[in-house]
């Protein structure tokens, strides 16, 4: 297999102790029995392998381990490019001098070298090790973007590991500007992995435009929920007014826990948008006996419990 091949080459020229040795490793990784958290792969790595090793050693098992990241993988490493990437970084966390010393003239040419297909492993890296970010050549950041606006994010088990990298600023940045261009499924689920109160524009706007019960319902815990921190009181007046005017907000049966977590998350506004509580409740009383589901007892509750 083309894998076998290129870990052959990349281990032909070391010193055959030390082959030995980064061999051991790979085949400790392959095994079902290996680590799956990153602290427990930390610990496995440094008892057995890191804690007394050479500064070759350590060179030249990050090298290999970032190549074999980048390579298009055969059956034995397909299901391990989180077990890499954290392998990677508990050597960049055990021995850090020596890491960033390699990595740091070795990254940029891998960067580069990596096919569309695997571009997504690069990200994994970066929010593992997010120094690594700045090591990429200018190129690899421009594709970065390109990659961010053009393809489908990886699903599955590194689907959270992957999303660590928007945490990293040089990512967020570019995520932020590639963002207008997402599809509205892509946007929402950024906003549920990566809130930021750039996106709180567009998530009132979907909000508001919510054509039925389950999508305001939908649209409310992935789109308002996780923006909630970020909110000032204009955005809580603007949701409370629209939600007045859309029968499918107001009337859904999953609003009422989506304005308690509004309320409870912006009290700090009140004296701002108390008037905006107290309409939309009064606007939807009439008709309705106080304890009615859409009468909104639970923010009536809470209001009366925040006095002014």
């Amino acid at each position: 297999a083309h894998i076998v091949h290129a870990i052959t080459h990349l281990l032909r020229h070391l010193p055959t102790q030390g082959k030995a040795s980064i061999e051991r490793v790979l085949e400790d990784i392959k095994r079902l029995t290996f680590p799956t958290r990153a602290e427990d792969i930390q610990n496995f790595l440094s008892e057995k392998y890191l804690d007394k090793a050479k500064v070759s050693f350590v060179e030249n098992l990050a090298v290999v381990l970032a190549k074999i990241l980048f390579v298009p993988p055969d059956v034995e490493f397909a299901n391990k490019p989180a077990a890499i990437v954290d392998s990677i970084a508990a050597i960049a966390n055990i021995h850090r001098t020596t890491y960033e010393s390699v990595m740091r003239s070795k990254l940029a040419k891998l960067g580069d070298s990596l096919s569309d297909e695997r571009f997504w492993v690069l990200l994994l890296l970066v929010g593992a090790n997010p120094q690594c970010w700045d090591w990429l050549s200018e190129a690899a950041r421009i594709r970065t973007k390109g990659f961010l606006q053009q393809s489908q994010f990886p699903t599955g088990m590194i689907e959270a590991r992957f999303f660590d990298s928007f945490k990293v600023p040089g990512v967020n940045k570019l995520l932020i500007e590639a963002f207008p261009e997402f599809a509205d499924a892509k946007k929402q689920e950024i906003i549920q992995r990566v809130p930021r109160k750039e996106f709180v524009g567009y998530a009132v706007k979907r909000y508001l435009g919510s054509p039925s019960f389950r999508d305001a319902e939908a649209r409310g815990q992935s789109c308002v929920v996780p923006l909630i921190p970020m909110f000032g009181g204009k955005d809580v007046i603007e949701i409370l007014q629209c939600a007045e005017q859309n029968g499918q907000i107001n009337s859904a049966g999953g609003t009422t826990q989506i304005l308690e977590a509004l309320f409870d998350g912006t009290k700090q506004y009140l004296a701002e948008t108390r008037d905006a509580w107290q309409h939309f409740l009064d606007y939807m009383a009439p008709g309705r006996a106080p304890g009615d589901h859409y009468a909104y007892p639970s923010i009536r509750a809470r209001l009366a419990s925040n006095p002014a």
